[in-house]
C-alpha cells in the first residue's frame, strides 16, 4: 500500500463502481500472481545479478574500484539500499549468484574491500565473472548447484543483458530494472518472482546447503568410485511422521518439488492430515552429513489400502533436488519394501506420472527392482525380495517403531 499514493477514488466509484484505482490495482494484482506463484513453486530460488552499474555505480574495469558509487550521497545510497534488500532475501533463503563481465580476481577483491560494500564474497553460493556469455555461464552455475533455470531471476542493468538471457534461456526470470536507479529497490520488492508464504528452517537452511554442495563436488574428484565416495560423505537418513515441526516443510516440498518426484501431486496441509488419520503414512524424510546439518529433504506417501495386505501403494515419492547425487535416491523406497514385508504386504506399487521437469525420478522404481506394468505402474514382489540399504548409509527410523 505504501506504494500507491491513493488507495482508492471517489470518481472511479462513482463511474463504474470500481474500488481501487488503477495503480492499487496493479500492485494488488502482483501480490496476488506473487502468491499463486509461490502455492505452485514457480517463484525463484536464486538470484543471478551482474555488479556493474547493478551492485555498485560505475564500471570496475574502466573507472576503478575508488570510483565506484556505493553508499554515501545519491547514487551512491541507491545502490547500497538495493544490496541491503539482497541482503535481506537471503535470510528468507534466496541465494544470490554473481554473473558478471570483469576480471575475477579484480571484482572478488573489490566486493569484499570496497567501503560501504553491504554484500561480500561470502553472501553468494556461485559466481561466474568472466568474458563468456552470460547464458552459458547461468547454465554452468545451475548445473553445479543442481537448480532448475525456472527457479532463477536474472538481475542486470543492461536490456541488451536482459533481452539475450530471454533468448538464450526461456526459462529464467528476468527482472527489468528502470533507468532509475533510485527505483531499483521497489522494482526487486514489487517482483512477483520473489513472493515467500512462508518461510521454514530449511528455506533459511537453503544457502548453507548450496555452499555445502559445492564442497562434496569438489570432494567427490578425490575419489575413484561412488561407492568410496558416498561413505566418505557420512550421511545419514532420518525417518518420521508428519508432525507440527515438520508439516510446514512437508506442504513445501510437496508443493513445490518438481524435479525429483515421481508424480508430482499437490496436497494441501489438510489433505495431509486426512492422510494420516485415515491410517495412512506421509514420512518425512530428513538427511545429514559431515558437509549439512539436519534438515527435511523429501516426502514419501503410503497408501496402506487393502484389509488382505496384498499391496501397499507408493502415492507420493519426492526428494530435494540439492540432495541428489549423494547417493540416497534409492534408500527410501528399500526401507519402504522392508517395512511392507515386515507387515506381510505381498506387493509395493509405484506410479510414475511424467512430467516435463521429473525425468531425474523416473528411473527409481527401476533402480529398485520394481517390474513395469501398464498405465504407468509399477510392482514390486516382495516374496523373494531382500531390501539392499547401502552400508555406508545410516538409518534412523522414527516410524516402524512407533506403528509396525
Amino acid at each position: 500500500i505504501a506504494d500507491c499514493k491513493k488507495v482508492s477514488d471517489n470518481r472511479l466509484w462513482s463511474i463504474g463502481r470500481y474500488p481501487y484505482t488503477k495503480d492499487f490495482s496493479n500492485l494488488l494484482s502482483q501480490r496476488l500472481i506473487g502468491l499463486t506463484l509461490a502455492v505452485s513453486g514457480q517463484t525463484a530460488k536464486l538470484i543471478a545479478i551482474d555488479l556493474d552499474n547493478t551492485l555498485w555505480g560505475g564500471i570496475l574495469g574502466d573507472d576503478g574500484a575508488a570510483a565506484l558509487a556505493i553508499g554515501g550521497d545519491y547514487p551512491g545510497n541507491t545502490f547500497k539500499t538495493f544490496q541491503t534488500t539482497l541482503k535481506r532475501l537471503t535470510e528468507r533463503g534466496i541465494a544470490l549468484a554473481i554473473l558478471s563481465k570483469n576480471d575475477e580476481d579484480l571484482a572478488l577483491k573489490t566486493i569484499d574491500r570496497l567501503p560501504n560494500m553491504v554484500l561480500t564474497s561470502q553472501d553468494f553460493v556461485a559466481h561466474r565473472i568472466n568474458w563468456l556469455p552470460k547464458a552459458d555461464n547461468l547454465k554452468a552455475i545451475c548445473a553445479e548447484l543442481n537448480l532448475s533455470e525456472k527457479h532463477v531471476l536474472f538481475v542486470d542493468d543492461n536490456p541488451t543483458e536482459r533481452e539475450y538471457m530471454r533468448q538464450a534461456l526461456p526459462a529464467v526470470k528476468v527482472l527489468d530494472l528502470p533507468q532509475d536507479t533510485a527505483e531499483y529497490t521497489r522494482a526487486l520488492i514489487n517482483c512477483p518472482w520473489i513472493t515467500t508464504l512462508a518461510v521454514t528452517d530449511e528455506d533459511k537452511m537453503r544457502i548453507k546447503a548450496y555452499k555445502s554442495r559445492k564442497k562434496i563436488l569438489k570432494d567427490k574428484k578425490l575419489f575413484s568410485d561412488n561407492k568410496n565416495f558416498f561413505k566418505s560423505l557420512e550421511s545419514q537418513l532420518f525417518f518420521e511422521r508428519l508432525n507440527d515441526g515438520n508439516s510446514q516443510r512437508a506442504h513445501q516440498l510437496i508443493n513445490k518439488t518438481n524435479q525429483y518426484n515421481v508424480t508430482t501431486k499437490r496436497y494441501s496441509l489438510t489433505n495431509l492430515n486426512k492422510i494420516e488419520a485415515q491410517g495412512d503414512w506421509v514420512v518425512v524424510i530428513g538427511a545429514q552429513d559431515k558437509f549439512t546439518s539436519r534438515e527435511n529433504i523429501g516426502v514419501l506417501i503410503v497408501n496402506w489400502n487393502t484389509t488382505d495386505k496384498q499391496s501397499a501403494t507408493i502415492d507420493s515419492y519426492l526428494l530435494s533436488c540439492r540432495f541428489l547425487g549423494r547417493g540416497l535416491e534409492t534408500a527410501p523406497i528399500h526401507w519402504l519394501a522392508q517395512i511392507a514385508k515386515n507387515k506381510n504386504y505381498k506387493f509395493v506399487t509405484g506410479q510414475i506420472i511424467e512430467t516435463v521437469s521429473n525425468e531425474p525420478a523416473r528411473k527409481i522404481f527401476q533402480q529398485t527392482k520394481f517390474k513395469k506394468a501398464q498405465g504407468g505402474k509399477w510392482h514390486l514382489d516382495l516374496s523373494n525380495y531382500m531390501p539392499s540399504i547401502p552400508e555406508w548409509l545410516k538409518i534412523t527410523d522414527y516410524i516402524s517403531k512407533e506403528r509396525v
